[in-house]
């Protein structure tokens, strides 16, 4: 894998058009366009973003025009009981406990001409946005003919409002003919030839990071943000003075407004794309950073446009204390936020890695690895995974990356029992060091290359990965390579499915992308789509900056330790006169850090327990840190 040299200067592109920068971005013609639309009541009136079902009748077949009505159960998991008010409507109905095939075929028996499901909010199970909806059991899955769709949980509230006021609701759902003046932010659609699957990614300029640690943002280019967006004319009409708005909202607050102004027309059934200006994440004030972000982009034209739906797309960012994620996720959790498929399946080795570049992470701990995985056939049953973080040393300067190049620096594993049931799991991998005496690996200097990997030693039925699917990084990848400033760090992740013979690491001569062969051949080649969907979360501790005061002869502050001496747990007793958040600390007597965890919940009075099991026998120091200063005590480790 060719590593260039680092590129040194900050991105700088103002209002950058893009005609024809990307040749894998291929015209389609179309002559109808699939949409949702509310058409009553006036006040929820309007497109709907929606993800037709695998299974179920062609949604761009024909169209559906009709009312719609909540079914009763609204999970619809048991026969409805008010299929006179289902029949010849549109079932709208909740998402949750039964699977998606048996909600649509019991609204199917009472009438219903198509269904809309509604999303939940749960964050941590892919709530929220929607996505396409799967035939759990195929007996159920192959007797539903109508059409099927799953829409986002805001709109969803919005359409059981409307049921619970008894309002008349209308919807059009299908095929629509191409209109005069339709634009639309480029979607491209993939087909899968192993089974026939699509899936479509809107192609947008996406962050570099979908959760990165405040403490990774101190100067402009630490996380620089390139707004942009391909489109679409879908209409009959030449479009005249299109312009791309972009804006990134903190909670309510504008942080970012920009609008392009070029006065681009576009021909029928043509493709473009626009940049805006650089945002720097540095310039958000750092008392107020940590949080979620939305990103929303808008493609526009002089007059109003037929169908408007599909000219927005969104999504959000987490600037957070301690994850490093260029896929995004649920901070609270630490689950990544994947897509409708999952990729990989190969029964033998396969090592998915993603390049991180950590610049301000000196002192700081890696401590975890996440991940998304699923049994290509069967369940988890035996099956054993390792989280591996590999530090790269350029040894001979030549800025090609080989295997002998990585070291292995900090490794974690999970095994899953035989008797285990499920057929997916988030893996979180606690990583010990393997470097030096201490079981934590601490980072030595700045601007640092590391890879996080999972990796599968290979087995029965073979495994696939979780990628986050509407996050791809390939403009943004495309366009740094086009300008020949294309870095390691700019890949969404490697897979490698060769083990070097010789270190027992990933051979970085195999390594890429995965990719659909498009035609059959069994090999990359041009016809063919490479993902750049990224993958796994590094949970990283960061020193904290705290008051260097000696409180320990305090008399508010009486440390009490507990068994003494210990020998798998050590409990420690103190309590402050002030609130205060807490950091530990447990060091051996040679000075090395084994041990540093943060209590984030402020309090006075604290009664931890650590498990000290895994320490050698010898002598330590416990030391907790305080908003209002330290305080240390030696304890004793026995076998």
């Amino acid at each position: 894998m060719y590593f260039r040299d680092k590129y040194q200067n900050k991105l700088n592109m103002k209002r950058l058009l893009l005609f024809s920068v990307f040749c894998t971005l291929v015209m389609g013609l179309s002559a109808q366009k699939v949409t949702l639309r509310i058409n009553e009541p006036n006040d929820i009136s309007g497109g709907l973003l929606f993800v037709p079902g695998s299974f179920g009748g062609d949604v761009a077949a024909g169209v559906v025009t009709a009312e719609a009505a909540c079914s009763e159960p609204i999970q619809a998991c048991t026969p409805l009981t008010n299929g006179a008010a289902i029949s010849g409507k549109i079932a709208l109905i909740d998402r949750g406990t039964c699977n998606f095939d048996q909600k649509c075929l019991n609204a199917q028996n009472a009438g219903a001409v198509a269904v809309i499901v509604m999303n939940h909010n749960d964050q941590a199970n892919r709530g929220g946005t929607a996505f396409v909806m799967g035939g759990a059991t195929p007996a159920i899955a192959d007797q539903v003919t109508i059409p099927c769709v799953m829409i986002s949980y805001a709109d969803g509230v919005k359409l059981k409002a409307a049921c619970t006021d008894g309002d008349i609701i209308n919807i059009t759902l299908g095929s629509v003919n191409k209109q005069d003046r339709d634009v639309s932010i480029y979607g491209r659609t993939t087909t899968i030839l192993s089974n026939g699957s699509t899936f479509t990614q809107p192609i947008v300029f996406n962050p570099q990071y979908g959760a990165i640690p405040s403490k990774e943002i101190k100067n402009d280019g630490d996380f620089s943000f390139i707004p942009g967006a391909y489109f679409k004319n879908d209409g009959n009409l030449t479009l005249n003075n299109l312009d791309l708005s972009v804006t990134i909202k903190r909670g309510a607050t504008d942080i970012y407004h920009d609008e392009t102004n070029e006065n681009i027309s576009l021909e029928p059934d043509s493709i473009s794309a626009l940049l805006n200006n650089t945002f720097e994440f540095s310039s958000v004030d750092t008392n107020g950073r940590i949080g979620a972000y939305n990103i929303s982009y808008n493609i526009g034209n002089e007059e109003a446009d037929d169908i408007d739906i599909d000219n927005t797309h969104s999504t959000t960012i987490q600037i957070t204390n301690n994850l490093l994620s260029k896929c995004r996720l649920d901070v609270n959790t630490k689950i990544p936020q994947i897509g409708s498929f999952v990729w990989g399946g190969q029964d033998g080795y396969r090592e998915i890695m993603v390049p991180l570049n950590i610049r301000n992470g000196k002192g700081a701990v890696l401590d975890s690895i996440f991940s998304y995985v699923q049994a290509a056939a069967g369940t988890l049953a035996g099956s054993y995974f390792e989280g591996r973080v590999y530090k790269f040393t350029d040894i001979n300067g030549d800025g090609i990356i080989t295997s002998d190049e990585l070291e292995l620096v900090a490794l974690g594993f999970n095994s899953f029992a035989p008797t285990f049931t499920g057929t997916s799991a988030i893996l979180r991998l606690g990583l010990e060091s393997l470097v030096g005496s201490s079981t934590i690996y601490t980072i030595e200097e700045d601007n640092t290359l590391f890879f996080a990997t999972i990796r599968y030693e290979g087995g029965s039925g073979g495994m696939f990965f979780g990628y986050d699917m509407d996050f791809h990084q390939e403009s943004y990848f495309l366009l740094k390579e086009s300008l020949g400033q294309l870095e390691i760090t700019d890949y969404p992740y490697l897979s490698s499915a060769t083990k070097d013979a010789t270190t027992d690491g990933p051979d970085m001569s195999a390594a890429g992308l995965f990719f659909v062969d498009a035609n059959g051949s069994g090999a990359f080649d041009t016809l063919e789509t490479a993902f750049f969907t990224p993958s796994i979360v590094l949970q990283i501790t960061y020193p904290e900056e705290v008051n260097t005061k000696d409180i320990s002869g305090d008399l508010d502050v009486q440390l009490e330790l507990s068994p003494v001496p210990a020998r798998d747990v050590l409990v420690a007793s103190f309590s402050l006169d002030e609130a205060s958040k807490v950091n530990y600390q447990i060091i051996a007597a040679n000075g090395n850090l084994v041990l540093n965890q943060y209590d984030k919940v402020a309090a006075k009075d604290f009664r931890t327990t650590f498990n000290v099991s895994g320490l050698a026998a010898g002598t330590y120091f416990l030391k907790i840190n305080t908003d209002k200063g330290y305080t240390k005590k030696a304890f004793v480790k026995v076998n």
